[in-house]
């Protein structure tokens, strides 16, 4: 369906597209991976809009997006916390593994 409105976080991590299904998409901007898509309208959304942290309805929500339109609705899409990796970790076990590979072709060619 035709995009109707798009709205960046002021942050710019984060961008939601309306469209004229009443659907609501957000995505990550860097890599344009869509993290949730949902039906919050009958008709076409007319404006996005990003809620700053203070005014997220709980603390494990990523971002929260209000939404309004011609069917006289305000919906509010939220983005749960995504789940995050250390770097330390990663490194670690990236470490491990090279470690074990090289571990077994020494056992193997000798």
């Amino acid at each position: 369906m035709p995009i109707t409105t798009l709205q960046p976080s002021k942050d710019g991590v984060f961008l939601a597209v309306g469209d004229a299904n009443g659907d609501i998409s957000l995505y990550i901007t860097f890599s344009l991976q869509r993290t949730r898509r949902i039906h919050a309208h009958a008709n076409v959304v007319t404006a996005l809009s990003f809620l700053p942290p203070a005014l997220r309805p709980g603390t494990d929500f990523e971002c929260a997006c209000a939404s309004a339109s011609i069917d006289q609705k305000i919906q509010l899409v939220t983005l749960q916390q995504r789940r995050k990796v250390s770097f330390w970790f990663v490194l670690t076990c990236t470490v491990a593994l090279i470690y074990i590979i090289f571990s077994i072709m020494a056992m193997v060619s000798v």
